[in-house]
């Protein structure tokens, strides 16, 4: 039997008392958004955007005194032409790269990948649609589409798999990572067929990519004596698996996100 973490005081761990709950847990969405405006707030926003530059607040209060006739020595519009060219120039811009990041969203989110259902069976899903709780089942060569803790290894493995995470840190080598040998061994137990009890802590998300803690208590009373036997598996770094890592070298995984 493990023993039970000690999360540091500058983590609070999220508690499931049961796989349903951590199921039915109310998290952050999975889908990507970039995009810095709505359909509402892209005019507003921008003009605003671009009259907080001091050379185009300038140009506004010149063509103002421009359209007085009493300080005015020029016709207003030569000043104000100018100005409105040098906006909408900079509103376009704007609108370009705000498309472009709608439709990197729009084709991070649509990625394909597949999850474990409550029967046993493999379904397809997109990024969009990975919730905390899923159990992916994800392939060398594929993009890791959500924070996950590795579960299940290919036969033969050892319970080792590799990532790479040159996209999140630069680094080319690659990262072993362990699965438990008790979640590997009884994997069918716990996530399908449900004869354990399942309880879980995990911290929240935060950005540092060489922390993380967390822990999974699986208990089972016996048909036999009727006491409870428990489980504690301690839940580290080196089986966690963070979004946007690949994977390699492993054949396939099973991994549940948190």
């Amino acid at each position: 039997m493990g023993k039970k973490t000690n999360f540091p005081n500058r983590v609070k761990p999220r508690v499931f008392k049961s796989f349903k709950e951590l199921q039915s847990y109310n998290g952050p969405s999975n889908r990507r958004k970039s995009t810095r405006y709505n359909i509402l707030t892209f005019l507003p926003a921008t003009l605003l955007y671009q009259f907080s530059r001091v050379v185009n607040c300038f140009y506004l209060f010149n063509a103002v005194l421009q359209s007085i006739p009493s300080v005015s020595t020029n016709d207003p519009l030569f000043t104000i032409i100018p100005l409105a060219v040098i906006v909408a120039l900079g509103i376009i811009k704007e609108l370009i790269v705000e498309i472009s990041r709608w439709r990197a969203d729009r084709k991070i989110n649509s990625k394909p990948c597949k999850r474990l259902t409550g029967q046993g069976t493999i379904e397809d899903t997109t990024w969009s649609g990975v919730e905390v709780g899923d159990i992916l089942q994800i392939f060398d060569g594929e993009t890791i589409p959500a924070d996950c803790v590795l579960l299940r290894t290919k036969k033969g493995t050892n319970g080792m798999c590799f990532v790479q995470t040159t996209e999140l840190d630069g680094e080319r080598n690659l990262k072993p990572l362990r699965s438990s040998r008790y979640l590997d061994y009884y994997f069918s137990r716990i996530f399908i067929e449900k004869q354990m009890k399942f309880k879980a802590e995990f911290i929240e998300p935060c950005k540092d990519l060489y922390f993380y803690e967390g822990q999974i208590i699986l208990s089972k009373r016996s048909a036999k004596t009727g006491a409870e036997k428990k489980k504690v598996i301690n839940v580290d770094i080196k089986m966690f698996m963070h979004r946007g890592a690949v994977l390699r070298n492993s054949g396939l995984v099973y991994a549940m996100v948190t």
